[in-house]
């Protein structure tokens, strides 16, 4: 008999029970519908097919993709996938920025532009005006 107390308070202390008992405190302190609606909370037929109309009003107002892609709202490559837009603009930076490495590296020294009459003798960037 020591042992049916003993489970049956086991069973009173379950994790399990004492989810139940939470969950019946829980709807027991329930606000009702008045209340709800009050606090704005829940809202009633008449707000909702209001707000639905106001968004098929601004909808119809949306400006069209092509006119986002010209503002440049939209980039212009819209139909990548936006994971791949970031890759696709890093890609795009490094590609510009190793095009100009290649470019600076073979631009003339100033001396030689110098020479060829390109800067004058007191344009020289090498030597700071004072």
């Amino acid at each position: 008999m020591a042992d049916t107390a003993t489970a049956t308070d086991t069973l009173a202390t379950s994790p399990i029970k004492e989810r139940q008992n939470s969950l019946e405190n829980a709807l027991a302190h329930r606000p009702d519908q008045k209340e709800l609606e009050e606090r704005n909370i829940l809202h009633t037929g008449a707000e909702i097919s209001e707000r639905q109309q106001e968004l098929a009003k601004a909808m119809a107002h949306r400006p069209e993709k092509d006119d986002l892609v010209q503002r440049n709202i939209l980039p212009h490559n819209a139909n990548v996938a936006p994971a791949l837009i970031a890759h696709q603009r890093e890609l795009e930076k490094n590609m510009l920025e190793r095009d100009l490495k290649e470019k600076l590296s073979h631009r003339p020294e100033p001396q030689e532009v110098i020479q060829k009459g390109i800067l004058k003798p007191d344009e020289d960037p090498t030597n700071p005006r004072e």
